[in-house]
C-alpha cells in the first residue's frame, strides 16, 4: 500500500478520534461569560431575524449566522436550545482543522500531514476550545482554507480556488477583528516564502495586484463581507462600523483593559503548567517538535515532499503570530489557537524530518512513496511520537471531563463556576411551584453590569429585572445579589426570605433570597 494512502487513512482516524474528544457532553461544563454573550446575540437573530453588527463588542456575524442551522436541527428555538446547540458549531470546526490536513498533505508532505492531524486531535488546547461557543476555531479554520485555496490558485491558475480563498478571507473578515493581525503575518510570510526560490504562496504584492485571481479573490471576500455586516442588507450602516471598530480593538489591545499578561502568557501552558494539587499540563511535544521542524526548514534538509516555499510560509507565520501576540498586553488563552495551529503543522514537518534523517537511503528497488521498515532511529522516533500522543490525549479527557471549569486547568479563564447550573435549576424548579410560573418576578442586582452568563441561563423568564445598584423597593419571589450588598439589602426588605449561596466566578458570590412562602411551596412540593 502506497503511503499516502496509509497517511490518508491515519487523517481521517485522527478525524474520527478528536470528534470522540470534542462531542460527548458538551453540556458538562457552565457556559463561560463570553460564550453566554454570543449565545443572546444568536438568540437576537434567531427571534428577530435580524442582524446588527455592534462595533463595540461580541465580534462578527459568522458565528451567529452559522448557529442558525445548528439551532433549529436540535433545539427549535432560542429558549428550547441547550449548551450542546450551539457548542455544536465549534465541535465542527475542530473537527474540520483535523481534516484539513488532507489539503495540507500535497504541501508539506504525507506523513507530516498525518502526523500534525494526530497533534490537532488530542491536543488540549484544540480539544478545549473546540467545545468553546467563540469565534476563534471559527477564524482558525477560515485563516487555513484561505491559505490552501490561495495556493492552489497561484500553482494552477484557478479562478474557482481565487473565489474560494477570497470567500474564506471575507470569512475571517467577518468573524473576528483579529483576522488583521493573521492577515498582516500571512503577507510577510508569504515574502518571505517567495525569497529566492518559493513561487507557491502569496504573490508580490506589485505583481498580484495585477493578477486576474488577486482581483476576484478581492471582489468575492468584499462582497461576501457586504452581505454578512449589513444583515443582508438589512443594516446599511454596519459595513462602515466593520471598519471603524478598529480603533475601538486597537485601545482594547494596548490597554489590556484587565486581561494584561505577561509576555509568556502563551508559552507557559505549552511547555509547562501546574496550579496547586493538580496534575501539571504540558503541550512540550508539539513545541520541541516544532523546534525541529523550523530547523529543518532553516537548515534546507526537508525530506522529500515538502515543499520548501510553503514550509518556509509555515515556520514565518508561526513565529510571526507568536510574537505579535505575545508583544499585545491584552491576552486571553484561546488567542493562541492561532499560531498554536502553525505551530502543530511544523512539529509535522519536524516528525517527517526527524524520521527522514534517521532512516536508511531509499534502495533503487524501492518505488516512491513505497512503505519500507524503519530503522532502530524511526523507531525512536514513532515511540517517541506515541508516548507523546497518548499523554496529550491523557490531559484532553483530564480538560474536557475534569477539569472543564477548574482553575487548575490552564485553558480555564475567568470561567462560570459550576453553581451557575445549579442556580438556574433552582430559580426553574421554583417557577413550577409558583403561580405565575415563568412569569415570576426575579429582581437581579451586581455592580459593574457583571451578571453574566446567568441572563442566558435566565433566558425563559420573561419578568427579570437587572439593575447595578439596589432599588428601593427589591422585594420579589426570587432576589440575586452580589454578596457585597447584602447589608444594605436586608435592610430594604419588606418580607421574610430563605438565604442561599452560590458562586458566579472565582472571587464573585451571589446571595439569593427566595421569599418564605415560595420556599415552604417548594419544599412541600419535594
Amino acid at each position: 500500500m502506497k503511503r499516502e494512502r496509509v497517511c490518508q487513512a491515519l487523517i481521517i482516524l485522527a478525524a474520527v478520534i478528536g470528534l470522540a474528544l470534542r462531542l460527548p457532553r458538551l453540556d458538562l461544563r457552565p457556559m463561560h461569560t463570553d460564550e453566554a454573550v454570543q449565545a443572546v446575540k444568536t438568540g437576537e437573530l434567531l427571534n428577530s431575524g435580524r442582524y446588527v453588527y455592534d462595533p463595540h463588542e461580541f465580534h462578527g456575524p459568522t458565528l451567529q449566522y452559522l448557529s442558525l442551522p445548528f439551532i433549529w436541527f436540535t433545539g427549535g428555538n432560542y429558549h428550547q436550545a441547550s449548551e450542546r446547540s450551539y457548542r455544536l458549531v465549534p465541535v465542527c470546526f475542530g473537527t474540520a482543522l483535523i481534516l484539513l490536513s488532507l489539503g495540507f498533505g500535497r504541501l508539506i508532505g504525507w506523513p507530516a500531514a498525518a502526523a500534525a492531524a494526530a497533534f490537532t486531535a488530542v491536543s488540549p488546547a484544540m480539544t478545549f476550545y473546540s467545545r468553546y461557543y467563540i469565534h476563534e476555531m471559527l477564524l482558525v479554520v477560515f485563516s487555513a482554507c484561505t491559505y490552501l485555496a490561495w495556493t492552489c490558485s497561484v500553482k494552477s491558475k484557478s479562478t474557482k480556488s481565487a473565489l474560494a480563498a477570497g470567500l474564506f478571507a471575507g470569512l475571517m473578515f467577518c468573524t473576528k477583528e483579529t483576522w488583521i493581525l493573521a492577515l498582516a503575518c500571512g503577507l510577510a510570510a508569504g515574502a518571505v516564502a517567495r525569497l529566492p526560490e518559493g513561487k507557491l504562496t502569496f504573490p508580490q504584492i506589485s505583481k498580484g495586484a495585477k493578477s486576474k485571481p488577486f482581483l476576484i479573490a478581492i471582489l468575492s471576500g468584499s462582497f461576501l463581507s457586504l452581505i454578512l455586516f449589513t444583515g443582508f442588507f438589512t443594516n446599511g450602516r454596519g459595513i462602515l462600523d466593520a471598519f471603524l471598530t478598529y480603533g475601538r480593538y486597537l485601545i482594547r489591545a494596548a490597554s489590556g483593559e484587565g486581561h494584561q499578561h505577561s509576555c509568556l502568557f502563551y508559552i507557559k501552558p505549552l511547555i509547562y503548567f501546574k496550579n496547586g494539587p493538580g496534575p501539571y499540563w504540558t503541550e512540550a511535544i508539539i513545541f520541541a517538535f516544532a523546534v525541529v521542524g523550523g530547523l529543518a526548514v532553516i537548515t534546507h534538509r526537508l525530506p522529500s515532499g515538502i515543499q520548501q516555499p510553503a514550509a518556509r510560509f509555515i515556520s514565518v507565520f508561526t513565529v510571526l503570530m507568536l510574537l505579535v501576540y505575545s508583544a499585545i498586553p491584552y491576552k486571553t488563552p484561546w488567542c493562541m489557537l492561532g499560531f498554536l495551529h502553525g505551530m502543530i503543522l511544523l512539529a509535522g514537518i519536524g516528525v517527517a524530518s526527524s524520521y527522514s534523517w534517521l532512516g536508511k537511503k531509499e534502495s533503487t528497488k524501492d518505488s516512491p512513496g513505497s512503505l519500507v521498515m524503519p530503522t532502530a532511529g524511526q523507531c525512536i522516533i514513532l515511540l517517541i511520537l506515541g508516548v507523546g500522543l497518548q499523554h496529550l490525549l491523557q490531559q484532553s479527557q483530564q480538560a474536557n471531563f475534569k477539569f472543564f471549569a477548574d482553575r487548575r486547568n490552564p485553558y480555564v479563564y475567568a470561567h462560570s463556576t459550576t453553581h451557575t447550573q445549579k442556580l438556574r435549576d433552582r430559580v426553574e424548579r421554583l417557577a413550577m411551584v409558583h403561580e405565575e410560573g415563568y412569569s415570576m418576578r426575579i429582581h437581579f442586582f451586581m455592580p459593574g453590569s457583571d451578571f453574566w452568563p446567568m441572563p442566558w441561563y435566565l433566558r425563559a423568564f420573561d419578568k427579570v429585572g437587572y439593575w447595578t445598584e439596589l432599588i428601593d423597593a427589591p422585594d420579589a419571589p426570587v432576589i440575586i445579589a452580589d454578596s457585597g450588598f447584602q447589608g444594605n439589602l436586608e435592610k430594604r426588605l419588606k418580607r421574610k426570605y430563605h438565604a442561599e449561596y452560590y458562586g458566579l466566578r472565582p472571587g464573585v458570590n451571589l446571595l439569593v433570597y427566595i421569599e418564605e412562602r415560595l420556599w415552604e411551596k417548594f419544599l412541600a412540593e419535594r
